[in-house]
């Protein structure tokens, strides 16, 4: 039994030193002669040259594909197969998972909010304000995911017009959401406006407001700089035709969409935190509720701070 033990074991302390074993011959009993053995280091999965072949004690002759082995505290976590699983899961739950709930969770706040305003008595034009703008948050954040859904891997037995109109699906369903955002958010601010000129209050003189201003200014911009991209098939031959280009692809227009979501969620935390918000909220329901609007946006943005790293990185 001692004998058998090093020679049963001997694979296992040699991936974990970064070499296997080419050609080993274990014999049921007896020890492993040196010159049976040539080491060479481990070679990444798929390398199908990469293998050890030999004969356990009383079984049959085996052979295995090496795969590369990252010791670990648990034994279940450095097995290839367990971690190709969790990384496929982690994958899977940034491109479906994570959407659905950061939408879910930046919906469920104006509902909060607008079951506490319908149950006080405010001017009708601040309520107003207050009621177009609640759609804002939760319309951009699945705005912004569904575009970023077309950039998903997509079906591996999909066709390439399968996967064409699954693109086009997504930037529609972008274009639907964000829209009407936009125009929500500039009636909000047209009913804020008028509502301080008829009580005689100042414009633009706290934080909420003009977050609110800078991103209606960079959504418009943003919106603007889509127009040529998406009509630049439908004016060919001096004849307008309703041919919209779906399909295409704009820095200028992807930084002010990042922006503008970016200052919609500033104003709209602001906003939940500020002092009516407090006192028709409550203090905790208020704090909570901006905490949850600046948890979604950093969920939400994230992926774009990392392609903008990685393309300060490549400079």
């Amino acid at each position: 039994m001692l004998l058998l033990t090093p020679t049963f074991f001997l694979p296992s302390l040699c991936r974990e030193a970064g070499f296997v074993a080419a050609d080993t011959s274990m014999r049921p009993r007896g020890s492993l002669h040196p010159s049976t053995v040539r080491m060479r280091p481990l070679a990444y999965a798929g390398d199908s040259s990469a293998s050890f072949s030999g004969t356990l004690p009383h079984q049959e002759p085996f052979s295995a594909v090496a795969r590369p082995f990252i010791p670990s505290r648990s034994s279940k976590a450095s097995t290839p197969a367990f971690r190709h699983v969790h990384l496929h899961m982690s994958e899977r739950s940034q491109q479906q998972y994570v959407p659905v709930l950061s939408t879910a969770l930046a919906a469920s706040i104006p509902l909060i909010v607008a079951t506490r305003v319908a149950l006080n008595s405010l001017p009708p034009l601040f309520r107003l304000h207050v009621l177009c703008m609640l759609p804002l948050f939760p319309l951009g954040t699945a705005g912004v995911e569904a575009v970023r859904r077309r950039l998903a891997k997509p079906d591996a037995e999909a066709s390439p017009t399968e996967r064409k109109k699954r693109s086009v699906r997504w930037v529609k369903t972008h274009f639907a959401m964000l829209v009407p955002a936009m125009y929500s958010m500039a009636a909000g601010l047209v009913s804020i406006w008028r509502h301080k000129q008829a009580i005689g209050r100042a414009h633009l003189t706290s934080a909420h407001s003009r977050f609110g201003v800078a991103a209606l200014c960079i959504w418009m911009a943003a919106y603007v700089a889509a127009q040529p991209k998406v009509w630049r098939s439908s004016f060919k031959g001096g004849r307008f035709r309703y041919r919209p280009r779906w399909l295409w692809a704009s820095d200028a227009h992807r930084r002010l969409g990042t922006t503008a979501y970016l200052l919609s969620a500033c104003a709209t935390a602001s906003g939940l935190n500020s002092a009516w918000s407090r006192r028709a909220l409550g203090g905790a329901l208020a704090t909570a509720s901006a905490a949850g609007v600046g948890l979604v946006a950093a969920v939400t943005l994230t992926p774009a701070a990392n392609a903008f790293y990685a393309s300060l990185s490549k400079k």
